[in-house]
Protein backbone atom coordinates (compact mmCIF):
# COMPACT_ATOMS: atom_id res chain seq x y z
CA UNK A 1 0.00 0.00 0.00
CA UNK A 2 1.02 3.56 -0.48
CA UNK A 3 1.27 5.88 2.54
CA UNK A 4 -1.89 7.68 1.46
CA UNK A 5 -3.72 4.33 1.43
CA UNK A 6 -2.49 3.68 4.96
CA UNK A 7 -3.80 7.13 6.01
CA UNK A 8 -7.19 6.29 4.52
CA UNK A 9 -7.12 2.90 6.28
CA UNK A 10 -6.53 4.66 9.62
CA UNK A 11 -9.30 7.16 8.88
CA UNK A 12 -11.69 4.29 8.20
CA UNK A 13 -10.70 2.65 11.51
CA UNK A 14 -11.26 5.97 13.31
CA UNK A 15 -14.70 6.11 11.73
CA UNK A 16 -15.50 2.63 13.00
CA UNK A 17 -14.30 3.50 16.53
CA UNK A 18 -15.23 7.20 16.93
CA UNK A 19 -15.22 7.15 20.75
CA UNK A 20 -11.63 5.92 21.00
CA UNK A 21 -9.35 8.86 21.65
CA UNK A 22 -6.19 8.23 19.62
CA UNK A 23 -3.46 10.52 18.37
CA UNK A 24 -4.40 10.12 14.72
CA UNK A 25 -1.39 11.98 13.25
CA UNK A 26 1.06 10.01 15.40
CA UNK A 27 -0.52 6.73 14.35
CA UNK A 28 -0.47 7.78 10.70
CA UNK A 29 3.25 8.64 10.85
CA UNK A 30 4.16 5.38 12.56
CA UNK A 31 2.02 3.12 10.40
CA UNK A 32 3.02 4.82 7.12
CA UNK A 33 6.67 3.98 7.85
CA UNK A 34 5.98 0.31 8.59
CA UNK A 35 7.51 -1.98 5.96
CA UNK A 36 4.90 -4.70 6.43
CA UNK A 37 1.99 -2.34 5.77
CA UNK A 38 3.79 -0.80 2.80
CA UNK A 39 4.13 -4.30 1.28
CA UNK A 40 0.50 -5.19 1.97
CA UNK A 41 -2.10 -4.92 -0.74
CA UNK A 42 -5.13 -2.66 -0.66
CA UNK A 43 -7.36 -5.70 -1.14
CA UNK A 44 -5.95 -7.42 1.95
CA UNK A 45 -6.43 -4.24 4.00
CA UNK A 46 -10.05 -4.03 2.91
CA UNK A 47 -10.56 -7.60 4.11
CA UNK A 48 -8.70 -6.82 7.34
CA UNK A 49 -10.95 -3.83 7.96
CA UNK A 50 -14.00 -6.10 7.93
CA UNK A 51 -12.36 -8.33 10.56
CA UNK A 52 -11.08 -5.44 12.69
CA UNK A 53 -14.56 -3.88 12.83
CA UNK A 54 -15.54 -6.73 15.16
CA UNK A 55 -12.84 -5.77 17.70
CA UNK A 56 -14.02 -3.77 20.68
CA UNK A 57 -11.65 -0.84 20.19
CA UNK A 58 -9.13 0.77 17.85
CA UNK A 59 -6.56 -1.92 16.97
CA UNK A 60 -2.85 -1.77 17.65
CA UNK A 61 -0.33 -2.14 14.83
CA UNK A 62 0.60 -5.70 15.94
CA UNK A 63 -3.10 -6.62 15.82
CA UNK A 64 -3.44 -5.23 12.29
CA UNK A 65 -0.36 -7.19 11.19
CA UNK A 66 -1.75 -10.34 12.80
CA UNK A 67 -4.99 -10.01 10.85
CA UNK A 68 -3.15 -9.31 7.58
CA UNK A 69 -0.90 -12.35 8.09
CA UNK A 70 -3.92 -14.55 8.76
CA UNK A 71 -5.41 -13.50 5.41
CA UNK A 72 -2.45 -14.60 3.31
CA UNK A 73 0.32 -16.18 5.40
CA UNK A 74 2.22 -17.69 2.48
CA UNK A 75 2.07 -14.59 0.32
CA UNK A 76 4.44 -12.63 2.56
CA UNK A 77 7.29 -15.13 2.33
CA UNK A 78 6.87 -17.01 -0.91
CA UNK A 79 7.50 -16.00 -4.50
CA UNK A 80 6.69 -17.75 -7.69
CA UNK A 81 9.94 -18.77 -9.36
CA UNK A 82 10.70 -21.57 -11.79
CA UNK A 83 14.21 -22.11 -10.44
CA UNK A 84 13.59 -22.26 -6.69
CA UNK A 85 9.82 -22.89 -6.54
CA UNK A 86 9.50 -19.97 -4.14
CA UNK A 87 11.97 -21.22 -1.54
CA UNK A 88 14.74 -18.75 -2.36
CA UNK A 89 17.33 -21.51 -2.82
CA UNK A 90 18.42 -22.87 -6.19
CA UNK A 91 19.31 -26.59 -6.11
CA UNK A 92 20.47 -26.63 -9.73
CA UNK A 93 17.93 -29.30 -10.70
CA UNK A 94 15.83 -28.36 -13.71
CA UNK A 95 12.88 -30.00 -15.42
CA UNK A 96 13.33 -30.26 -19.16
CA UNK A 97 10.54 -31.07 -21.59
CA UNK A 98 11.20 -33.33 -24.56
CA UNK A 99 9.32 -31.59 -27.36
CA UNK A 100 10.10 -34.34 -29.87
CA UNK A 101 8.05 -36.92 -27.98
CA UNK A 102 4.38 -37.46 -28.81
CA UNK A 103 3.30 -37.24 -25.19
CA UNK A 104 4.46 -34.75 -22.61
CA UNK A 105 7.78 -36.13 -21.44
CA UNK A 106 9.68 -34.37 -18.68
CA UNK A 107 13.18 -35.23 -17.57
CA UNK A 108 15.26 -33.91 -14.69
CA UNK A 109 18.38 -32.18 -15.89
CA UNK A 110 20.98 -32.63 -13.17
CA UNK A 111 23.41 -29.80 -12.79
CA UNK A 112 23.62 -29.63 -9.04
CA UNK A 113 26.06 -27.35 -7.35
CA UNK A 114 28.95 -28.93 -5.48
CA UNK A 115 31.73 -27.81 -3.18
CA UNK A 116 34.81 -29.60 -1.90
CA UNK A 117 35.75 -29.50 1.76
CA UNK A 118 38.66 -31.49 3.24
CA UNK A 119 38.80 -33.75 0.21
CA UNK A 120 35.09 -34.59 0.20
CA UNK A 121 32.64 -33.35 -2.44
CA UNK A 122 29.29 -32.13 -1.13
CA UNK A 123 26.20 -31.05 -2.99
CA UNK A 124 24.92 -27.60 -2.08
CA UNK A 125 22.30 -25.01 -2.91
CA UNK A 126 22.75 -21.36 -3.86
CA UNK A 127 20.62 -18.33 -3.17
CA UNK A 128 18.29 -17.97 -6.14
CA UNK A 129 18.64 -15.04 -8.50
CA UNK A 130 14.99 -14.09 -7.81
CA UNK A 131 16.03 -13.03 -4.32
CA UNK A 132 17.54 -9.73 -5.32
CA UNK A 133 18.78 -7.12 -2.90
CA UNK A 134 16.46 -4.18 -2.53
CA UNK A 135 17.71 -0.90 -1.13
CA UNK A 136 15.13 1.31 0.49
CA UNK A 137 15.51 4.82 -0.99
CA UNK A 138 14.08 6.80 1.94
CA UNK A 139 16.02 4.97 4.64
CA UNK A 140 18.53 6.88 6.75
CA UNK A 141 20.83 3.88 6.65
CA UNK A 142 21.21 1.46 3.79
CA UNK A 143 19.15 -1.60 4.53
CA UNK A 144 18.85 -4.70 2.41
CA UNK A 145 15.93 -7.03 2.50
CA UNK A 146 15.51 -10.25 0.60
CA UNK A 147 11.91 -10.21 -0.51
Amino acid sequence: MKPENIDLFIDRLCGVFPKDNIARNTVKKAWAADDFLLRSSVEDCRKALLILENDGSFPTLPRVKQVLRSLSPVKEFMRTCNKCDGTGFDTGLRLKRDWSADEEAWTVEKSTYTTEHHGHVYSMVKRCSCMKEEVLPDAKTVEMSYL
